[in-house]
């Protein structure tokens, strides 16, 4: 019988579930939700789903997650420790002393739990170089070379510059982050996209390019809610990747 583990990713705006087999392969289920939501669970609002799930309350993502290995990566502590009282026996990724590859971090304590799992999954995925972006609230990107976390940068999510501009900015609007052209904007909305935009990935692509010359060409892995807006030829971009890290760490205990 496979062996499965549930993962449970505890972002800052969304809370998903995964089980996910633990010699690879897609997850049995999967589902997501606004996190205020899960941290209150039993609540009866029907929250945002994806397609062809019906995990329709997080209760019921509680009470699955009880029925395999639970395995938490969590950027949240109020979530943690919620965890940790549900599920005592559950691992949570970051607190597990022994670390399953080698690494030059200073203070591992400070490092995020998604960042380790990311590492884990590209070592899991057999993966000697790489560099792991994780495009969300925050963008990170971690360096796994020769097999080793040599470290990473944090710089502000891809969105985020224009929602603080729309709420520190008393003239300026709110506005949606996508995909725009490389040219002025005739308006102050559509300057704002646009600036957005471009600053967003391009800051993204800038450091890639700086550490790509630092360390020489490098696969590089995508993931997180706006990964798709930095896929280009030769990358691969994978939603699971942080809970595939998680579950791969858990089947080395």
């Amino acid at each position: 019988m496979t062996r499965r583990v549930s993962v449970l990713d505890a972002g800052n705006s969304h809370i998903k579930g995964h089980r996910i087999p633990l010699g690879g392969g897609l997850p049995d289920w999967s589902a997501a939700f606004v996190a205020d939501a899960v941290a209150t669970p039993g609540q009866e609002d029907v929250l945002r789903l994806p397609t062809d799930q019906v995990l329709a309350r997080p209760a019921v993502l509680w009470r699955l997650l009880a029925e395999e290995e639970p395995v938490l990566v969590s950027v949240i502590p109020a979530f943690t420790d919620l965890f940790v009282r549900r599920y005592p026996a559950g691992m949570v990724v970051g607190r597990v002393v022994d670390l399953p590859f080698p690494h030059d971090i200073r203070q591992p304590e400070t490092v995020g739990p998604d960042r380790w799992a990311n590492v884990a999954a590209a070592v899991g995925a057999g993966l000697q170089d790489a560099l792991i972006v994780d495009a969300g609230t925050a963008t990170t990107v971690d360096l796994l070379r020769a097999g080793r976390f040599v470290g990473g940068l944090i710089a502000p999510g891809l969105a985020f510059a224009a929602r603080c501009l729309a709420a520190h900015g008393a003239l300026l609007p709110e506005t949606a982050f996508g995909p725009q052209p490389a040219d002025v904007g005739r308006d102050t909305t559509e300057a704002l996209q646009r600036g957005a935009w471009l600053a967003g990935t391009g800051g993204v692509e800038a450091m890639l390019s700086r550490l790509m010359e630092k360390y020489g060409p490098l696969p590089v892995i995508l993931t997180g809610g706006l990964g798709p807006h930095l896929m280009a030829p030769g990358r691969h971009l994978d939603s699971l990747w942080t809970a595939r890290g998680a579950a791969w760490w858990a089947a080395q205990l």
